[in-house]
């Protein structure tokens, strides 16, 4: 149960005919969160977003805690537009997204040249024989339902099964985490209906997605594993990238999982030592990005070379090379996160236009 924080109040201009006011209410989603954790549940006003010139938030007894002349669509932008959902959930009615998969692969329906998710009332799913059906949460108020279809259920004609991978740049950057993340969690069910230290069935445990064992009371969670990602430069114009054995003409920047005990930090150091003999300082954070491929979380960074001569782990790598900022190579997909920090360290080095 959500505790109301404040009601919002929005106001037209004074040149539109009378004033007109809407109430809604934002819910408190944690203890310390204010105006950018609320979550706006009545926000529907009949008028386009921007024609909103005045808000006013006021807490329960009616005192003003927040004026803002921002519109409506700049408030929205620090709403985020996926709400996360944990059993127990009510019946979801009306329309909803659809991660249906097949086998370990993603359902969805043509759309021109390309695909897109499948957007379907929530009663024609039942057709399909879901099992488990999940519900991640909602979408811009959408819900959003995963779920597995048996491998022998025949697909509508205009729908077909794809590796989730092949749909990384042909989705948006939400939607594509979302099929992540309804992989993530369909994968954690299957494979962790039994208790891994007595063997009994486990159960779901409330408002989360853990499973604990009512035999033993071995509690479990979903699982991320964290890996990093970071780009050698020298202090200069020069960027060391290298290449993966398998991989085509293309280079990116030195990977590498993190060890139990080990910092975020310690990981790059470790990496790029064991990969190209390489000692580096300024480690820098730069972002991170999800990839479900199956439940890592890539964690971006820079980092300076000081010392040391390129010699390759040639199990790991079988090129590495210093390239100038303005003279690279074939480089991953621009939707990757060492796709963005190769480019913004590039740029970083353009010269200054007068």
């Amino acid at each position: 149960m959500y505790k109301v924080l404040c009601t919002i109040e929005y106001i037209l201009p004074a040149k539109k005919a009378g004033v007109k006011r809407v109430f809604g209410l934002i819910y408190r989603l944690a203890p310390t969160s204010h105006n950018l954790q609320a979550r706006l549940l009545v926000y529907t006003i009949g008028e386009s977003a921007d024609k909103w010139a005045v808000l006013h938030a006021r807490d329960a007894k009616g005192l003003l805690v927040c004026r803002s002349d921002h519109c409506m669509k700049e408030l929205m932008m620090t709403i985020p537009p996926f709400q996360r959902a944990y059993p127990p959930t009510p019946p979801v009615t009306g329309s909803v997204l659809w991660f249906p998969f097949q086998h370990g692969k993603l359902v969805v329906q043509e759309h021109g040249q390309g695909v897109e998710l499948i957007e379907r009332d929530a009663t024609e799913l039942a057709a399909l024989d879901p099992d488990p059906l999940l519900n991640l949460g909602t979408l811009e108020g959408k819900p959003c339902l995963a779920c597995e279809i048996h491998v022998e259920r025949a697909l509508p004609a205009e729908w077909r099964a794809v590796d989730p991978r092949t749909l990384f740049g042909q989705l948006d950057e939400l939607s594509y985490s979302l099929v992540g993340y309804a992989r993530d969690l369909l994968n954690w069910q299957r494979h962790h209906r039994y208790c891994p230290n007595c063997g009994q069935l486990s159960e779901s445990l409330p408002a989360s997605w853990g499973r604990t064992c009512p035999h033993c009371g071995f509690t479990n969670y979903p699982t991320v594993t964290p890996a990093i990602l970071v780009l050698v430069h020298d202090g200069g114009d020069k960027v060391l990238l290298v290449r993966k054995p398998g991989w085509t003409s293309h280079r990116s920047i030195i990977a590498g999982f993190v060890e139990p005990g080990e910092s975020l930090e310690g990981c790059v150091r470790r990496e790029i030592y064991e990969e190209v003999g390489l000692q580096v300082t300024d480690i820098t954070y730069v972002g991170s990005q999800p990839w479900p491929y199956p439940d890592q979380l890539m964690a971006g960074f820079t980092a300076r070379y000081i010392a040391g001569e390129i010699h390759l782990q040639t199990d790991e790598l079988d090129a590495a090379d210093w390239y100038e900022y303005d003279d690279l190579p074939g480089l991953p997909m621009q939707e990757s996160l060492s796709y963005q920090i190769i480019t913004q360290w590039s740029q970083s080095r353009q010269p200054v236009r007068k």
